[in-house]
């Protein structure tokens, strides 16, 4: 089995709304299913959802990989038995980019106390993944890291702190896989033309292409690409007199010429705009398609698996 399954694609923060429960109101949470293991690309609210399959299909190992520490893409973990236990055993491994613990901490403390590990009974082990380097799951998969872009995050690094530069210069990272000789990317929250800074001041980013054609070179050949699509070209570029610019997040259109440059085989765009009904997202996802032939690409929904193989879609209530 190698399939990627679609447990949150909402982006932001969670709701409940009744026009957006075709796509999902869960916070972002991909789950690559593989033989004896899955490995969870974020966990906003939609991994409570994924408790219900790990208790189902008891995989031998757990990962999850977290891009960076917002609590709509760590949430989730407060509400899975698979952080506080697990009747089979299986604990979790944790791995994400530079202050893992501080970061994490930082996001949960506000929604949970006391603000430490202490209960979470079932977590093996937390490594922190900086961008170029790997991780081995117990299965022996092996997770890359890189830079995606740009988001803005604070942790109170100083500098001259290690980490510094990654959380002023990137903030956020993507992953990569080898599956059976396919290649898996994920990425969220990710920008390349602006960034913002903590006076809310607007600022190009210098090196935009060089930042694109490196996330092209890792992302090319993939066969499936989950990303970020949370603004419109329209709305990013303020036409609806809302400046989202510099809030970490590509338009779906940028998104789908780097997927095309990339030759990226099915594109898969997620973290949608939180209250954005299933009409315009079914409208926007049909736009894109009839704009994009030679790209196939589909908006992400909460239930939705992709066969790795045969890159066939099905949806699961």
């Amino acid at each position: 089995m190698a399939e990627l399954k679609i447990y949150g694609s909402r982006g932001s923060y969670g709701t409940d709304f009744p026009q957006c429960r075709g796509f999902g109101n869960s916070n972002t949470c991909v789950g690559l299913w593989l033989d004896k293991e899955v490995i969870f690309f974020d966990a906003g609210s939609g991994m409570p959802l994924a408790q219900k399959d790990i208790d189902k299909l008891e995989p031998d190992a757990v990962t999850i990989a977290l891009t960076h520490y917002h609590a709509d893409h760590v949430s989730g973990i407060l509400g899975t038995g698979q952080a506080f236990f697990n009747p089979r055993g299986v604990g979790t491994n944790l791995i994400g980019p530079y202050g893992l613990s501080r970061g994490l901490m930082r996001n949960l403390e506000g929604l949970n106390s006391p603000g430490n590990f202490s209960m979470y009974k079932n977590l093996n082990s937390l490594t922190q993944v900086p961008p170029g380097q790997r991780y081995r799951t117990t299965e022996g998969t092996e997770v890359r890291s890189f830079t995606a872009g740009w988001h803005p995050n604070d942790h109170r690094f100083k500098e001259g702190d290690l980490c510094f530069d990654f959380f002023r210069d990137h903030g956020v990272v993507a992953y990569t896989i080898d599956v059976e000789g396919m290649l898996v990317a994920v990425t969220s929250d990710q920008e390349f033309r602006f960034s913002r800074g903590e006076d809310n001041v607007v600022k190009p980013i210098v090196n935009v292409n060089e930042r694109r054609d490196a996330f092209i070179g890792k992302v090319f050949g993939a066969q499936v690409l989950y990303a970020d699509g949370q603004f419109t070209e329209r709305e990013y570029t303020g036409d609806f007199g809302l400046d989202v610019r510099g809030y970490g997040h590509a338009s779906m259109e940028e998104m789908v010429e780097m997927a095309k440059a990339a030759r990226v085989k099915l594109l898969v765009l997620g973290h949608h705009k939180p209250g954005r009904s299933d009409t315009e997202l079914e409208s926007l996802e049909r736009k894109l398609q009839r704009e994009n032939p030679g790209q196939d690409l589909v908006f992400a929904r909460q239930g939705m698996k992709v066969d790795l193989e045969s890159l066939n879609l099905s949806q699961v209530a």
